[in-house]
C-alpha cells in the first residue's frame, strides 16, 4: 500500500532505538524518552521544501502520529517538526 502525504506532511520510518550496548548492558526505554527520534524519510508532500525521500533526519519524539493501515504501522508529521537532516 502507498501512502501520499498531503500538504507539508512527511512519511517517516522510524528507526529504533538499539537497547542495549555492545557489552550487553540493556538500557531501559525510559533513557531515550524525551530525545529527538531518527528516522528516514519514505515520501513528503507537494508543499515540502526542504527534504526530501531518502533523507535520514531528526525528529521530536511527540510529534508524529503513528497510524496503523493493516499490519503496517505509518509514521506521518509535518515538516516544520523535523530538527534536522542528518548527513
Amino acid at each position: 500500500m502507498t501512502i501520499q502525504p498531503l500538504f507539508d506532511s512527511v512519511h517517516v520510518r522510524i528507526q529504533e532505538d538499539k537497547r542495549e550496548t555492545d557489552g550487553g548492558i540493556v538500557i531501559p526505554s525510559t533513557h531515550s524518552a524525551d530525545r529527538p527520534q531518527r528516522g528516514t524519510v519514505l515520501s513528503v508532500g507537494p508543499k515540502c521544501e526542504t527534504v526530501k525521500e531518502g533523507d535520514d533526519v531528526l525528529f521530536k519524539t511527540y510529534s508524529p502520529d503513528v497510524i496503523m493501515l493493516g499490519e503496517e504501522k505509518i509514521t506521518l508529521l509535518s515538516e516544520k517538526d523535523i530538527l534536522a537532516i542528518v548527513k
